[in-house]
């Protein structure tokens, strides 16, 4: 997903460098909130699962991560296109909710003891 962005991002540059009335700001929330969020949310993830004794495999909670940060991203380059407060305050909402449902879903890792081998 965050590969995604990453490409998202640098067409969406090229786009506003060769038609100036779309704004930069849309490359920079794709990459910024996309890619890093993301890849972000995937390293801990990755991190917390391998070194808890977990399966490393994203179900549907984690999915729900990954799919509430890329809204985020989408109302954030919306909101800069349009320049409304309520796009603005939608994706910080659903950024929290993202590291929200994350925080929920890992936490318990941190304070159980690993499975067995």
């Amino acid at each position: 997903v965050g590969y995604g962005w990453i490409a998202l991002g640098l067409v969406l540059l090229g786009l506003a460098l060769f038609y100036p009335p779309l704004p930069m700001s849309n490359a920079l929330h794709a990459l910024s909130i996309g890619a890093f969020g993301t890849m972000i949310a995937g390293v801990m993830s990755r991190a917390s699962l391998g070194h808890s004794g977990r399966v490393i495999r994203a179900g549907a909670g984690l999915s729900l991560v990954y799919i509430l940060i890329s809204l985020a991203a989408i109302a954030r380059i919306v909101s800069a296109q349009f320049s409304t407060l309520p796009m603005m305050s939608l994706a910080g909402g659903l950024w929290i909710a993202g590291f929200t449902v994350f925080a929920l879903l890992f936490t318990p890792l941190f304070f159980t003891p690993r499975p067995p081998r």
